[in-house]
């Protein structure tokens, strides 16, 4: 509550908050938020992901036809500050066409999943599409009214959302900038929804999905251009196969 206090005093246009499903004892809270001014609560009747969550926000605003250069997202579990958020939101601001994403420190005090998750999404995403990134899982970014739409309009859910928003970005070849934000991981209270195995395994599903994709989109851009060159090439092979025959007669 007190985070987003800050934000709406911090004259943000408007500020969307997802509840994606939560238990009921958190009813009160929600009911409090609603009646914050410039601040908006959309839910779930149950809980869809964090994916589906951040659709959901951007659907309201392409519904709503709201102008803005682009929206800022945070996660609620205390790990982001209110200055890093408006640093990422100074990021949009300035470079209004890049995707920037507020990226944390992978040291000793972060949780082994954390690390074991990042660690392996670095490494699949500089396989797949070689570029480095630094942290592929943060919640803190802002993203380009541009993306609204097609970012929209995924399919997957829940973590791997976020990380089929990179790959859609380096696919447009938009520039991606890393902002540093500091590390908070509470662990007395910590409780992360990402189950390294089972989220691991869907984000690598979704590697060799958009690679294959992207290769048959990629083989049907060649024959449809090179359309005149392809049935040259099969008359020159006919002819080829023609003249062989007449030869061995």
């Amino acid at each position: 509550m007190s985070l987003i206090d800050e934000l709406l005093s911090a004259n943000f246009l408007m500020m969307i908050v997802v509840n994606d499903g939560s238990s009921p004892k958190s009813l009160r809270i929600f009911e409090e938020l609603k009646r914050r001014k410039r601040l908006i609560v959309l839910e779930h009747d149950s809980n869809l992901g964090k994916g589906d969550a951040l659709k959901t926000a951007l659907r309201y605003i392409l519904s709503k036809g709201i102008t803005t250069s682009g929206a800022v997202t945070f996660d609620c579990d205390g790990q982001h500050t209110a200055s890093d958020v408006v640093k990422i939101a100074q990021s949009l601001m300035d470079n209004p066409q890049a995707l920037s994403l507020g990226v944390r420190t992978f040291d000793d005090k972060v949780p082994i999943r954390n690390r074991f998750g990042n660690t392996l999404m670095r490494f699949l995403v500089s396989l797949f599409y070689k570029k480095t990134l630094t942290d592929t899982q943060t919640g803190l970014r802002a993203i380009p009214s541009e993306l609204f739409s097609p970012l929209a309009a995924l399919q997957s859910g829940r973590f791997e959302f976020e990380m089929e928003m990179l790959i859609f970005a380096i696919a447009r070849q938009m520039e991606i900038i890393e902002v540093p934000i500091q590390t908070i991981y509470r662990q007395k209270d910590y409780r992360s929804h990402f189950h390294p195995f089972l989220d691991s395994a869907r984000i690598s599903h979704l590697f060799w999905r958009s690679t294959w994709q992207r290769r048959l989109s990629l083989g049907f851009n060649i024959d449809r251009e090179n359309s005149g060159n392809l049935v040259v090439i099969r008359r020159w092979l006919v002819e080829g196969i023609e003249a062989s025959k007449t030869n061995a007669m």
